[in-house]
């Protein structure tokens, strides 16, 4: 970008930030425009009892091995670019015993995890092939990976093996996001490219290092399909690259009359593959799961209502210089208000070699609650 394109953006984020003088009658820039409506402040508490039987590893979780803990507390502000908004900003802050993995700064304990903080700006028209791109700077969660890093964005409360040993949490860098293809029926292919620094967890770029190149694309739409492919390359020490693809469905047609019966069914699957930016060595990691929502008639409910879900996820991890380990979860999920669902989760995890021991195993437990505001 040359120095004029540099002036503009810097005096587009210095005005979005200014007072409202510079947005008064006769601007080119309303406050619309400049990310200043909408887009209030929310957030959720996620809260419960967490039992393991393992109390030196503690491999199934991070949330207790027999204690009553609070999770996340999380406050999020986004007024993101889009619509008839060309400049937004997102920031998001995690307190609680489980941000210590989503980056939080804190040896055991309570601690702090900041996961978004960045400026972003629709590029206007005229710009050849750019025109409605999104750019973000600054940090932002990673669009990489099978899971939410969220307690309450996830069917179930602990993150799988897979997602926890390979998904990136956020990104320090520049992303360029534009939707590539939109077609009548509603369905939409999306790209992404960033430059990245650090990523902070799961597919660590090592301090010092080139920075990490990130590349995707998501297709959304036809028979309630989507799919995602993320290709991650550190052109580091390791000259490591690894591969993330993701797809999840909605059981449609005549599957659905024997299937879901009185619910909703999604399958969704996770694949990753590679070498690891942080180690260099070959990764191998698969995870599928199934969620099932249905109505429960209890006190006059005719089951319509569909506020209950049961969902199962089964992960298969191999990395060349650790252990293999494989889980499977279940969870029973109740929708008790809008902003109220309760949990009730249990968890098997097995190791080939090392990690719980040699072929060891392990059990887990979590009652859980997540509230929103």
């Amino acid at each position: 970008m040359n120095r004029i394109g540099l002036t503009g953006l810097g005096l587009l984020i210095a005005m979005a930030f200014s007072t409202s003088s510079v947005v008064a009658d006769g601007s080119l820039l309303t406050p619309a425009m400049l990310g200043q409506d909408g887009g209030g402040p929310s957030g959720w508490l996620e809260a419960g009892w967490a039992y393991s039987d393992d109390g030196v590893n503690g491999t199934t979780h991070d949330r207790g091995q027999n204690e009553v803990g609070v999770a996340q507390i999380g406050v999020d502000y986004n007024n993101g670019a889009g619509g008839d908004s060309a400049v937004g900003h997102h920031v998001t802050i995690v307190y609680g015993n489980n941000a210590g993995a989503l980056g939080g700064d804190g040896n055991g304990g309570d601690t702090i995890a900041l996961t978004n903080a960045n400026v972003q700006w629709v590029l206007p028209a005229g710009i050849p092939g750019l025109s409605g791109a999104k750019l973000t700077l600054g940090r932002f969660e990673s669009p990489v990976g099978g899971e939410s890093i969220y307690g309450n964005g996830n069917d179930h409360v602990t993150r799988g093996t897979v997602s926890t040993a390979t998904d990136p949490i956020a990104h320090t860098g520049i992303i360029a996001e534009k939707a590539i293809v939109s077609g009548a029926d509603g369905d939409v292919v999306s790209g992404r490219l960033g430059v990245l620094n650090s990523t902070g967890s799961g597919w660590d770029v090592p301090a010092g290092d080139s920075p990490a190149w990130l590349i995707g694309v998501d297709y959304a739409g036809l028979a309630g399909i989507d799919l995602g492919l993320n290709i991650l390359h550190n052109p580091g020490e390791n000259d490591a690259t690894m591969y993330d693809a993701s797809v999840s469905m909605d059981v449609p047609g005549a599957l659905s009359d024997v299937v879901s019966l009185l619910g909703d069914t999604t399958l969704a699957a996770h694949l990753v593959f590679g070498d690891s930016p942080s180690t260099g060595e070959d990764t191998f990691g698969f995870s599928t799961g199934a969620r099932y929502d249905f109505g429960l008639p209890l006190l006059g409910d005719d089951g319509s209502t569909k506020n209950w879900y049961l969902a199962v996820r089964y992960d298969n991890y191999d990395e060349s210089a650790a252990a293999k380990a494989w889980s499977l979860t279940s969870t029973l999920g109740y929708q008790a208000a809008d902003n109220l669902l309760m949990r009730i989760e249990y968890r098997w995890d097995r190791n080939g070699d090392g990690g719980l021991g040699d072929g060891d195993s392990q059990t887990g437990l979590n009652v859980n609650l997540v509230t929103s505001f």
